[in-house]
């Protein structure tokens, strides 16, 4: 599988696959990762999860706007330093479009947050792939990734 030699230089963090329960999550296909280095999968993965940490008790404590804004900016921000990965730069930069036709922050910060559950099931699916194929690299031993 040419994505294992990726997670591994790149040193990703693992974690154990959670299909997505909202239908709003896009399904990202594997040719997404086209292009992208290891390091640009673990700079989207952390930025996202990093995002998230802040943005949720955000939203959860009732500012929806500065929620959406975290969300924007990061997404932004990262398409913006993924020059080698066409395919995450389209996913978010399509969450982007979506949720600037949304009517408010609350749609709007949930249409982000669909847009990063999309590309971190997708590196969901990226880590349970390489954990199941033939060790002729050692990798990492997955675990658990609690959210």
């Amino acid at each position: 599988m040419y994505l294992l030699p990726l997670l591994v230089a790149a040193n990703a963090k693992p974690v154990v696959v959670t299909p997505p329960d909202r239908p709003t999550v896009p399904i990202l296909d594997m040719a997404t990762l086209a292009g992208c280095t290891g390091q640009d999968l673990a700079l989207a993965v952390t930025t996202i999860d990093d995002t998230i940490q802040v943005g949720a008790p955000l939203y959860n404590a009732g500012n929806r706007p500065a929620c959406y804004r975290l969300y924007l900016g990061a997404a932004t921000d990262l398409a913006q330093h993924l020059g080698t990965c066409p395919g995450l730069q389209n996913a978010l930069t399509s969450g982007i479009t979506r949720a600037s036709t949304l009517p408010d922050y609350t749609s709007q910060a949930w249409a982000m947050r669909d847009t990063f559950d999309g590309v971190i099931y997708l590196y969901e699916r990226v880590a349970t792939d390489a954990a199941a194929a033939p060790k002729a690299v050692t990798a990492p031993t997955p675990t658990v990734h609690e959210r």
